[in-house]
Formats: structure tokens, sequence, C-alpha cells
């Protein structure tokens, strides 16, 4: 057994949390605020000023971490961040896991494979760029054992704040028309928060893994329209979803008075083309697979957000 130390409780931090205490490890979730986890104590810490930092001792430590959704809290927080990350993992002798994303691959360069070049072609790819840089920097440099999880957009029953959450399937499943971002025909890899959680809690305990990036393991890319025609069926109801696309210069004029929507409007070429991401190294190299496709939506249409009352 094993203590590890789960910065962050969304959705992937609590994935992580509940598959390592799981396994029986000795959990600590570390946040700003306190927060109440099953099979976990609390410890307070804050990645971007540091305080609490040097009082966490683990064996390694899962970055669930993530900024306000914002260009300029990006820029302002990350390198911050993830320079007192590595700082706390060396003092302490800590594996350093981190939570990454697909946004720092080049755009149209599909699949993406986990060994690419970062190539950013937007803000928020340039500074995810540049925190996976330093991580594996710090590696290479014999200060951490550095590794990087990264996925595509997540969904699942516990996410109802993700993409694929209440704004889209909750409408749907009321016989409504969602808001959508982009084309609802263009395949997408959507990635299980539950299969996010167990690579990441992996990533804490494999040695195997330190040093390079891998990709969770996810079912194969489907559009929007595909997938929300799935959970209809799987909740008993016929017929075809109805969407609404929002236009891309209402995005920009939204972006004008509302920080997070100027950041998405850099980032619908994740929505407007194919999105796909290649899992192969993780599979073939570690054996992985992902969640049913099924199960993650059957999973959804039970949660109580997706069709309330």
């Amino acid at each position: 057994m094993s203590r590890i130390a789960v910065i962050g409780a969304g959705p992937l931090g609590r994935s992580a949390v509940a598959e390592l205490a799981g396994q029986g490890h000795d959990v600590i979730v570390a946040t700003r605020n306190e927060v109440k986890l099953p099979n976990a104590c609390w410890q307070r810490a804050d990645v971007e000023s540091g305080h609490g930092l040097d009082k966490l001792r683990a064996e390694a430590i899962v970055v669930c971490y993530g900024p306000r959704y914002s260009i300029n809290a990006w820029r302002r927080a990350w390198p911050t961040a993830i320079d007192n990350l590595i700082s706390t993992a060396q003092s302490g002798g800590s594996k350093l896991v981190l939570t990454g994303n697909l946004y720092a691959y080049a755009p149209g360069r599909m699949p993406m494979r986990a060994t690419d070049p970062l190539q950013p072609a937007t803000p928020l790819g340039e500074v995810r760029a540049e925190v996976s840089r330093r991580l594996f920097a710090a590696h290479d440099h014999g200060r951490v054992q550095a590794v990087e999880v990264r996925g595509s957009d997540y969904f699942g029953a516990d996410a109802p704040n993700a993409y694929l959450g209440k704004g889209v399937l909750t409408p749907v499943l009321k016989g409504k028309a969602a808001n959508i971002i982009g084309n609802a025909d263009a395949v997408h890899t959507w990635t299980a928060v539950t299969d996010f959680g167990r690579l990441l809690a992996r990533g804490a305990t494999d040695e195997a893994m330190a040093g390079r990036a891998w990709h969770v393991p996810s079912a194969p890319a489907i559009s929007i329209r595909e997938l929300v025609s799935q959970a209809m069926r799987i909740a008993g109801f016929d017929g075809q979803p109805r969407f609404r696309a929002v236009p891309p210069a209402m995005l920009k004029a939204m972006g004008w008075f509302i920080s997070p929507m100027r950041a998405i409007a850099t980032m619908t070429h994740q929505l407007t083309q194919p999105y796909v991401m290649d899992d192969s190294d993780t599979r073939d190299l570690l054996g992985e697979t992902h969640t049913d496709l099924d199960a993650t939506l059957r999973a959804i249409v039970d949660a109580p957000w997706s069709r309330p009352a």
C-alpha cells in the first residue's frame, strides 16, 4: 500500500481517488477548500500560491488541478503551478502524475498520438505545451519521476458539467433541442471519466509509465449525433436528436464579455473537424482498454441530472 496525494476534487480527481482507494492505497485529497470523499483524508493545499504544498508528503502526487477556463488565467496560473508542483515532488521524493489533454497537438494531424511533437496553434495549447515541456525537462534532469496522462473531452455520470453533460444530453433526453458548438457529424474521441481516473491511478504506481505521456484508452471516435442517438436509444426514446449549432460569430461576440467563451472560441476546430486520438501505445504496452460505451451512457442516463423531474 502506498500513500498517494490527489490534487483536485473535480470529476477526474474523484475518479482517481476512488480507483486508488479501491486498490487499498492511503489517499490524500488536496484542495484549497475542504472536501469530503469516501476513503480519503483531506489536506489544504494551493498549487498556485504554494501554500500547504510543503506539508504534502506522498510517494506519488496525482495532479487533477485546473485553473479557471480563460486564456489569461491559464497563462498566469499554469507556469507557477507546474513549477510549484515540480519543486514539491522533488523535495518529497514523490512521483508526479499530471492530468493532460490534447490541446498542444497540431490541428488537423489525425489521429493524435502520444509520441507526436507538441505543435500548438492556440493560446491554450501553447500553455499546455509549456507545462508538458517543463514537466519532462524536470524528469530528464533527474529532479522528479514524471508521467502525463492525456485524454480527450471527458464524459460520465459524475461529470454533469462536461460538454456532454447537462448542456447537451439533458435537453435531448427531455425531448428538446440542444445547443452545440461545431458540427454534429464530425467524428470525435470521447474519454470516459472512469477510464481517465483508472490510468491516472496506474500512473502513480507503475514505474513503467514514467518519463512519457500516455493516452487514456477511449471508445472509437463517434460524432455527437451518433453518441446522443445511442444515449436516446438506451433511455428508451425513438427518433433523432435535435441540435442548434451556435454560430462562430456569436461565440466570438460572447467572448468580448465572457472570458471562458473567448477561450472556447479559439478551440472550435476540435468540434468542427475530425478530432481523433490514437491510444494504441497504452493498449499495446500497458494492456489497458476502455469501458464499453453503452455502459458509460447507461450510467449517464441513470444519473439524476440527465433527466431531472
